[in-house]
């Protein structure tokens, strides 16, 4: 573990006491329906004043061990606009004498499960428990136990994590560490030899602190601040989007991390559609220092302080399991994209449309995505890869009659402008939608998956590997409508225009939410009922004939 050096103690202790603990976690504003908060906060200090104590009143202390352990813990439902949360502070000094040394065994039991860790210890002298997950560690619980404890705290590990155990061995500690995974049990056996210490005696004392409940910004330095003594203490970090673990689901997250003199991170969780279901702020600083001090003689470093703030926040959100996932660049920002096994979609950005594709035969997902105002249509795979969509502007819509396989049909005629990759256009259609056809440069018709084609809000999206006319049908032929026959090698068509019937355009169509959204019932799911329907009704009358 990182270890880092030569704060000074006053600042230390202004940091363990500072009323407002909101200043350490990233600022923005936030608008929470409804989320749980927990916090923990911990400050460790073990002093050892081994030289002896000459004061205004004489006489000698030698060998006395200062434990101090400030301590803060609180889960809060909290609501409304940058919401904060009061939580009781306890400050335990006890004062401590070596006397010889013993023996102590037993286990210590660590259980983690939704973000919460229980210990259970027949163990004396367990002072701290330390977590190391990917990189970021903390303290999840201090103080001193004596015999049989048992205690819940707010934990978080992404995925895997080492799991240290502190023992107090007279000026120093006993180390034991374990491997802890989320949603698991593990028993650690303890068996040493530490110096048995006589606690001469215990203080307490209780306050209140306040700590701010701020949702971190997306794709955007975040800002580290403290302002103590009218010194500003501030680091800027920066991010990168991956995938976390959250809850034990591995998300879209986007991590930003600092490694000035305090040691940061925080992580931010994205659900379905790309909303915040959590985050969680780590901090902490370790550092060892000898004290000179007038009247107060002291040999080497006898001084530890260890730091440590843990912040989650669960917001009302849902995630998926993952099914195939890839990253896009839009404007420069990586983003997480990750399709689940029903077609949600979950990404580091705003989602506001997406559907499930089949693109020459090969499954994925055409996904809109929002990133700092700029929207960005993007197809991700089943085997991880993605592709950019070019959203185009129909050059022509009109009204024409199409015969496929026999029968003549209504329909509508869009051309697009000639593209290569991915392509995806919509236009407005009145009514129902039976099939959407594609004319291929050899002149034959063919139906697309219908998969690649869907309505939302009255507007039709069409997707495909593209060609250059396409025909949606709308139903049987239209004697008053020109015509479009097909033969073996080519198709001819007559059209004429078409008003007030259609509109084009290369935007992404109005939608309060992505299709697989769990919120809102979405018009393209009454819209895949109908062409069921009407396609029914087709095939029916084709049998009749």
């Amino acid at each position: 573990m990182n270890r880092l050096k030569g704060l000074s103690l006053g600042f230390l202790t202004l940091l363990a006491l500072a009323p407002a603990l909101g200043l350490l976690s990233p600022v923005s504003q936030a608008n929470y329906a409804s989320a749980q908060a927990s916090f923990s906060f911990y400050m460790v200090t073990l002093s050892s004043f081994s030289g002896g104590f000459n004061g205004p009143m004489g006489g000698q202390q030698a060998n006395v061990i200062h434990y101090l352990v400030v301590q803060s813990n609180g889960t809060r439902n909290v609501t409304g606009t940058n919401a904060s949360v009061r939580v009781t502070s306890e400050v335990y000094d006890y004062a401590l004498v070596s006397v010889g040394t013993e023996t102590v065994s037993g286990d210590v039991n660590l259980s983690l499960a939704d973000n919460e860790l229980t210990i259970e210890s027949n163990v004396s002298y367990l002072s701290q428990v330390v977590i190391e997950t990917a990189g970021q560690e903390y303290i999840a619980w201090a103080g001193l136990t004596n015999g049989t404890f048992e205690a819940t705290v707010p934990a978080y590990v992404n995925g895997t994590a080492e799991v240290y155990l502190y023992f107090l061995n007279g000026s120093g500690f006993y180390v034991v560490n374990a491997d802890l995974k989320a949603g698991s049990t593990v028993t650690v056996p303890i068996k040493a030899t530490l110096q048995s210490l006589s606690v001469s005696s215990v203080s307490v004392m209780s306050s209140e602190r306040t700590f701010v409940v701020n949702e971190p910004r997306r794709y955007a330095p975040l800002a580290f601040y403290l302002e103590a003594n009218g010194t500003v203490y501030s680091d800027v970090e920066g991010y990168k989007a991956v995938k976390a673990y959250w809850n034990g689901t591995l998300v879209p997250a986007i991590v930003w991390r600092g490694e000035g003199i305090f040691k940061h991170e925080t992580i931010s969780f994205y659900g379905v559609n790309g909303t915040l279901v959590g985050y969680v702020s780590m901090f902490f600083l370790n550092a060892s220092l000898g004290l000179m001090a007038k009247g107060l003689v002291v040999s080497g470093p006898k001084i530890v302080r260890e730091t440590s703030m843990l912040t989650i926040v669960s917001v009302n959100g849902k995630v998926v399991k993952p099914e195939f996932e890839g990253i896009a660049m839009i404007n420069g920002a990586p983003v997480v994209i990750v399709v689940g096994h029903k077609g949600e979609v979950m990404s580091t950005g705003n989602v506001t449309l997406s559907h499930e594709v089949y693109i020459n035969g090969t499954k994925g997902a055409i996904v809109w995505v929002e990133v700092n105002g700029t929207t960005k249509a993007v197809v991700v795979f089943k085997d991880n890869t993605t592709a950019n969509a070019t959203v185009v502007k129909p050059e022509n819509v009109s009204r024409a009659n199409v015969t496929y396989q026999g029968t003549p049909y209504s329909a509508i005629k869009v051309v697009v402008p000639n593209v290569s990759g991915v392509m995806t256009f919509n236009v407005t259609v009145n009514g129902s939608v039976v099939t959407v056809l594609k004319e291929t440069p050899d002149g034959k018709l063919i139906a697309l998956n219908s998969s690649n084609y869907f309505l939302v809000n009255g507007r039709l999206v069409v997707v495909d590997d593209p060609t250059q006319t396409y025909y949606v049908v709308t139903g049987p032929a239209n004697t008053n409508s020109s015509s479009v026959t097909t033969s073996s090698n080519t198709t001819t068509t007559q059209t004429s225009s078409l008003n007030q019937t259609s509109t084009a355009s290369a935007q992404t169509p109005s939608s309060s939410s992505s299709v697989t959204s769990s919120n809102n019932t979405v018009i393209i799911i009454a819209g895949i009922i109908v062409v069921a329907i009407v396609v029914a009704a087709v095939a029916a009358l084709l049998r009749r004939k």
